[in-house]
């Protein structure tokens, strides 16, 4: 699994620089798993669900970057999308990409404002 999700790491690494024009320094990526116990959906846990609800496997993404443009995040989500539903093996609509637009002025790296740099 390692492997793979090291495959996965640098696949979604390239993916962010190819659609954000960044550097592959900027990028970073945080795989949190969640077990049945800690997902719910209209209300009822993951746990609970038959084995083929689906609702039961989502994958969610949270893209925190400055603003980009509608074009570029689109471009992201077009990438990322099969990335994801072929490491999870899950359907492409299974997967959520949320993107969460920062300014300078709402980010600090060891302690010096983005709109300091």
């Amino acid at each position: 699994m390692r492997d793979a999700r090291s495959a996965l790491a640098r696949d979604m690494t390239a993916a962010v620089v190819s659609a954000f024009s960044v550097l592959p320094a900027t990028v970073t990526l945080f795989f949190i798993p969640l077990n049945e116990e800690a997902y719910a959906h209209e209300g009822e846990l993951a746990a609970d669900m038959s084995s083929d609800d689906p609702r039961r496997q989502r994958i969610f993404v949270k893209v925190h970057a400055y603003g980009r443009s509608i074009d570029q995040r689109r471009a992201l989500a077009v990438a990322l999308t099969p990335l994801l539903a072929c490491y999870y093996d899950a359907s492409p609509d299974k997967v959520a990409i949320y993107f969460i637009d920062r300014t300078l002025d709402e980010v600090a790296h060891g302690g010096q404002m983005a709109t300091d740099v």
